[in-house]
């Protein structure tokens, strides 16, 4: 027998290394086909041979938290290149489509050309603990977004307004009280805890603040990894089960939020009491692997994005008094007119606020691209000036919403902050659908993504925002601290200010 391994185990390693061989030079081959078929559309030279752009443009967003340089280097890769241009991450060409036109072709158009790009659906689905609405492509998404569309209706999320009240009123009620001793908040933190709170109660009846052991692992697992483990976990799926304690760390968190969501759920599977929540009307019609990673869904996108808004709106409102007044004179006339903000009739109100988050949102969009895609088959992508751009099949396409929601050509002072310009009939609204040629915001404007697989949450978000928001600054001041720091990090999926500490001073109110 052991003469049988000694001969065995060399031509077991040497078939090993011939077919490692093989798919190494496969995988050159087909890079080097591609290149040749993207000659046509121009790109920055990469700063390194075999990474490509790894380091000087897609690592680049690890660094914004120290560099402040946000959204560099894409803008300038637009002013060199043009609307259409491509880098290369290691052996993997990606074209930057910033036109509308050619956004609307790939999101809506021959949107079944263009799935969802398999590397990044594996890290989605990695992140949300199984197969969910982001991560899925053709009939499973379509299945999934049939299902929980009707969780997310208007009746449903007006159900949820007195929520949003009640749980932003016990925030000012801990704010007041901290308020008195002079210590700085950090801000960031109070709008995570609401914000999980609201989404934990909303999803599946579930307030984290009193079960602290489930807080612990959720925040354990919204730690961001460190840069390289970022970039090899996004790029390199085989990557994530490395036996790096960083990883293995991972892993175990992993298994402990997945364990807090199914233990909801199984204490749900026995209940007998009518639908309460998103999650009780979820397991109607879905299995526990599917309940998870869409429960998971829910948290992440629900709270983690909606807090990095509001902590982006903060931080820019810090220096414009003359936009909080009047979002405070906004909230003090609804409050005048309707009493609360628990009905949808005066949250419907709230449009000056609603253009101060928009603003955010388009200097700031918390997920700055657009999951990529991958072309299935060779396409003429049609341009808003008429042209046309050929794009071969295997091609990965990246819609970047810095770049978009900046493009001088559809945005006047693209980089001031003027909410105005959502307000309609307002001066800065017309100068802008002047330079779109009296087009509307689709495809210029995408902080929900657009087509099929536009946000199905983004009603909930920005009736949520609009509550937080108009109380919080209907009740008090904020100001930075000399500690904060507004740069924006990154964790792999949103980007928000680094540390977000202010003080906060009580105002004179009615309400």
């Amino acid at each position: 027998m052991m003469n049988d391994i000694g001969i065995e185990f060399p031509t077991l390693l040497t078939t090993l290394i011939a077919t490692l061989c093989l798919l190494l030079t496969s995988l050159l081959l087909r890079s080097w086909r591609v290149a040749n078929r993207l000659g046509h559309i121009p790109g920055p030279n990469p700063l390194h041979s075999i990474i490509g752009h790894g380091l000087d443009a897609f690592a680049s967003a690890t660094t914004w938290n120290t560099t402040g340089t946000f959204p560099e280097p894409y803008l300038t890769y637009l002013k060199q290149y043009g609307d259409v241009f491509r880098l290369r991450e290691f052996l993997t060409h990606l074209v930057f489509l910033n036109d509308p036109k050619a956004i609307q072709h790939v999101l809506v158009t021959n949107t079944t050309n263009f799935p969802r790009d398999g590397i990044i659906q594996s890290f989605l689905n990695d992140v949300m603990l199984g197969v969910s609405l982001l991560g899925a492509n053709g009939a499973m998404h379509t299945k999934y977004r049939k299902l929980l569309d009707p969780l997310f209706a208007s009746t449903q999320i007006n159900s949820f307004l007195p929520l949003f009240d009640a749980q932003v009123q016990h925030s000012i009620d801990v704010l007041c009280a901290n308020q008195s001793c002079g210590t700085p908040v950090d801000m960031g933190q109070v709008f995570q805890d609401m914000t999980l709170n609201v989404i934990g109660l909303a999803a599946f009846g579930f307030k984290f603040d009193q079960y602290p052991q489930a807080h612990a692992v959720y925040k354990a697992y919204q730690t961001p990894p460190s840069g390289l483990a970022l970039v090899g976990m996004l790029f390199v799926p085989p990557f994530r089960d490395f036996p790096l304690p960083e990883l293995v760390r991972r892993r175990q968190i992993q298994a402990k939020m997945k364990r807090v969501i199914t233990d909801v759920i199984d204490a749900k599977l026995v209940q007998t009491s009518e639908p309460r929540d998103l999650l009780d009307l979820l397991l109607q019609h879905s299995t526990t692997a599917e309940a998870v990673a869409h429960t998971m869904t829910f948290l992440t996108a629900g709270h983690e994005t909606t807090s990095s808004i509001l902590a982006s709106t903060f931080a820019l409102l810090n220096d414009k008094p003359t936009v909080c007044q009047r979002i405070r004179d906004e909230y003090n006339y609804v409050m005048a007119t309707y009493g609360s903000l628990a009905k949808w009739d005066a949250v419907g109100e709230l449009k000056y606020t609603l253009a101060v988050i928009q603003e955010t949102m388009r200097l700031h969009p918390t997920i700055f691209s657009i999951v990529s895609r991958t072309s299935l088959h060779d396409d003429h992508v049609p341009l808003l000036d008429g042209t046309v751009v050929f794009i071969p099949g295997g091609t990965r396409i990246s819609i970047n919403m810095a770049i978009m929601h900046r493009h001088p050509k559809y945005w006047t002072d693209p980089d001031a902050f003027v909410p105005d310009r959502f307000v309609e009939g307002s001066v800065a609204w017309k100068a802008d659908l002047n330079l779109r040629g009296s087009k509307p915001h689709a495809f210029f404007y995408l902080p929900f993504s657009a087509g099929a697989t536009t946000c199905i949450g983004h009603r909930f978000a920005l009736a949520e925002m609009r509550v937080i928001l108009a109380k919080l600054l209907g009740n008090f001041e904020f100001q930075l601290t000399k500690a904060a720091n507004v740069k924006p990090a990154f964790n792999g999926v949103t980007l928000s200010p680094s540390k977000l500490e202010m003080t906060v001073r009580a105002i004179g109110r009615s309400y």
